[in-house]
């Protein structure tokens, strides 16, 4: 199945990522077990992955 996701749920997702990833400095973590990547590719990895998680959302019909 192919999901599609609006501009708005784009954006969203990157709103969530963003707020996921200052919050994670303000507590001292890390982004994964080990992870070695630049800041850029930490945020990059962060909207991608809440943008699966809106895709996922929106495939099985239920709230993000």
């Amino acid at each position: 199945m192919i999901v599609k996701l609006e501009p708005y749920e784009i954006e969203m997702a990157s709103q969530v990522a963003n707020k996921r990833y200052v919050e994670n400095i303000k507590m001292k973590k890390t982004f994964g077990h080990g992870f070695k990547g630049t800041e850029e590719k930490t945020l990059s990895l962060g909207i991608l992955g809440a943008m699966g998680e809106v895709a996922y959302c929106k495939a099985k019909n239920v709230f993000f």
